[in-house]
């Protein structure tokens, strides 16, 4: 389902996604264990905005599935972004880097974008480092280190990296 949405194949609102929530409701009750049809119904919520409903399809998930890092990647995203609650966003986003080795963008990108949320300048600045040495050029990496150097009062280095990401 997620591939189908990030491609544009489905939309949000659409009754084929209605159709395939519906039938993973109808799996559940033939396979109530198996933890793709939890974690499918917690991606459909979360691209629909439903937090709570999101939140708890997917802790269901990893109570099948203790470990499963897209779930823990997803309830770092649904904790900041649909129910702002930063400090579930941050165990979750820690988990999954401290724990599960997991440096990928969604985790770097999530992790800077709370620790910035929540004041906690240097530890965004680290994770927005990390990402950059992945990817150099990325425009994006460089605007985030800007506007974080910005907040902590470092002119110097927020218009250095603001030269970069408008270069």
């Amino acid at each position: 389902i997620k591939e189908y949405l990030d491609n544009g194949q489905l939309d949000s609102d659409l009754p084929l996604l209605d159709l395939a929530e519906a039938h993973l409701k109808k799996g559940m009750d033939i396979y109530p264990k198996f933890h793709y049809l939890t974690y499918n119904l917690g991606l459909i919520n979360n691209y629909r905005n439903k937090g709570p409903q999101a939140k708890r399809y997917l802790e269901q998930t990893l109570q099948l599935k203790p470990g499963h890092m897209q779930s823990i990647r997803l309830l770092g995203t649904v904790n900041a972004r649909l129910l702002n609650n930063l400090p579930s966003a941050r165990y979750y986003f820690e988990l999954a880097r401290d724990t599960y080795g997991d440096t990928s963008e969604p985790v770097l990108q999530g992790l800077g974008n709370v620790y910035a949320m929540m004041g906690l300048y240097p530890e965004s600045i680290g994770s927005f480092e990390a990402l950059l040495n992945t990817d150099p050029q990325n425009g994006r990496y460089h605007l985030n280190l800007a506007i974080t150097y910005e907040r902590m009062g470092n002119g110097a280095n927020a218009k250095r990296y603001y030269d970069q990401a408008f270069a």
